[in-house]
């Protein structure tokens, strides 16, 4: 099946009739037109089918109640697992040496984003900030100096030894940690200024 469609309403109808056949989509990038054949999935309205495309002309979904709760829940725990395992695989590439800075951004870069949201609408601005919340609170539970993952991790360390960490000892791993943390936010935001001019 072939999608052929001017209007947005047209492209949605076209693939809500599809029934989950194969559909063959048309598109341009970058000016340079492709195809690419799609199967259509149940999407979260009943006896309606859906495939991930982003439209110019967007509206927002009116859920009931309940699946709207279910769905919000649904998709904070996946965008949370996520943030963990992409957080994850960051950090051990840094070790390794094969980390791509690239990849993140610090506050220049978020500055950007949200921008980019609030022209889209106040829906696409309240999900980058409940993204970004989700990030900041992964991040804060790493269990690594001056955050405060690392500080239960500390209380987790007392209770097992039964007896307090010196204090001296635990304000200078706090300092070294908050030493790496800025240096990483200084790499970060270079290369985030340095995308501004690209």
């Amino acid at each position: 099946m072939e999608i052929v469609a001017e209007s947005v309403p047209e492209v949605q109808n076209n693939i809500v009739q599809s029934k989950g056949l194969p559909i063959n989509i048309s598109y341009k990038r970058e000016g340079v037109a492709t195809s690419t054949v799609v199967t259509p999935i149940k999407s979260i309205v009943a006896d309606k089918f859906a495939i991930g495309i982003a439209m110019n002309n967007v509206a927002d979904m009116k859920l009931p109640f309940f699946t709207a709760v279910y769905e919000g829940g649904h998709y904070t725990f996946e965008t949370l697992k996520q943030t963990i395992v992409g957080l994850y695989d960051f950090f051990i590439k840094i070790f390794t040496g094969s980390a791509n800075f690239a990849e993140i951004s610090g506050p220049v870069g978020i500055a950007g984003i949200v921008g980019d949201a609030a022209r889209l609408g106040f829906t696409y601005l309240l999900m980058i900030t409940a993204l970004i919340s989700i990030n900041l609170a992964v991040i804060n539970f790493i269990p690594f100096p001056a955050l405060d993952g690392g500080r239960i991790l500390f209380v987790i360390i007392e209770s097992i030894i039964r007896r307090p960490i010196p204090a001296k000892f635990t304000n200078w791993v706090n300092l070294i940690g908050f030493g790496l943390l800025m240096l990483l936010m200084v790499i970060i935001t270079y290369k985030d200024v340095l995308k501004l001019f690209k």
